[in-house]
């Protein structure tokens, strides 16, 4: 797992996390494991697991459309055992990337 410090990203072991601490950690999202509207369960960089709270299925579609690139995601520790479960305060994409050939 990596996490933003600063300027710089470091990487970080699980036991360098504290539950109930919340922490801006580098990543993509890699995996939807629950994608009903509500509470949707996503893995970051086939590590963590992230809560993120989205009603609207018009959002979910643009988050999944958003799935491999970079971000970075602002979020509570609310689990160690066996990965870092987050609940996921903000998401946080740079500018879309438009390709063209």
């Amino acid at each position: 797992m990596e996490r933003v410090e600063g300027m710089k990203v470091e990487r970080v072991d699980v036991a360098d996390v504290e539950i109930g601490k919340s922490y801006p950690l580098y990543g993509t999202i890699t995996k939807f494991i629950d994608d009903r509207p509500g509470t949707v369960l996503v893995e970051i960089s086939y590590s963590m697991i992230a809560r993120v709270h989205i009603k609207d299925p018009a959002a979910i579609e643009r988050l999944k459309a958003r799935a491999f690139e970079p971000l970075i995601v602002v979020g509570r520790v609310v689990g160690v055992n066996p990965q870092v479960v987050l609940e996921c305060e903000k998401l946080i994409f740079g500018k879309k990337l438009e390709y063209s050939a």
